[in-house]
């Protein structure tokens, strides 16, 4: 969440954008096979193409991975309507 108020949106304070315009959504979910899912996603400019999230040598990145790692879950990145990172764990 952290990176999605610091980095999703350059622009905020152009007046010509109304603050409805930007999102962050966060969900937590149980899901049919018995594991937790947590969704972090907003609208904003999207990851650089050439970032691998994985490797990554930023703080928040690298907490992503290691945190997913720590609950022996999995990360999956969407990248076509800003930025979405799906963590699925079990419980």
């Amino acid at each position: 969440m952290t990176n999605a108020f610091k980095y999703a949106f350059p622009n905020i304070g152009d007046v010509e954008k109304g603050v409805s315009d930007y999102q962050i959504q966060v969900a937590l979910n149980l899901d049919s096979e018995n594991t937790r899912v947590l969704i972090v996603n907003d609208n904003g400019i999207g990851l650089p193409e050439n970032l691998d999230f994985r490797n990554s040598s930023t703080l928040g990145l690298s907490l992503v991975s290691v945190l997913t790692q720590q609950l022996k879950g999995s990360i999956e990145l969407d990248k076509t309507k800003g930025t979405k990172f799906k963590v699925t764990f079990p419980i």
